[in-house]
């Protein structure tokens, strides 16, 4: 059971999508469907949360395109486009 939840965990599965998987597993009329569906839906997760990191990124490296090391911290550009 724990290399069950330890790979669950690695495809990005909480603790409660887990124990929803263990119990598909003990109950009878549970279908291959259902698994299938909560795969797809982390799927779309994960697509949704790909595309959020890609905006923080670019935000970054706008971000620090305006940081000049040789600047004290109160000239730190970032900084100031932070409380922007």
């Amino acid at each position: 059971m724990l290399k069950f939840i330890k790979n669950a965990q690695k495809l990005g599965f909480s603790l409660g999508e887990i124990k929803e998987f263990a119990d598909m597993k003990v109950v009878s009329g549970s279908s291959c469907e259902s698994v299938h569906q909560k795969a797809q839906y982390k799927i779309e997760d994960i697509k949704i949360k790909i595309t959020e990191l890609h905006r923080i990124k670019n935000a970054l490296e706008r971000f620090t395109q305006h940081c000049s090391p040789d600047k004290g911290i109160g000239e730190c550009e970032f900084l100031h486009l932070l409380e922007e």
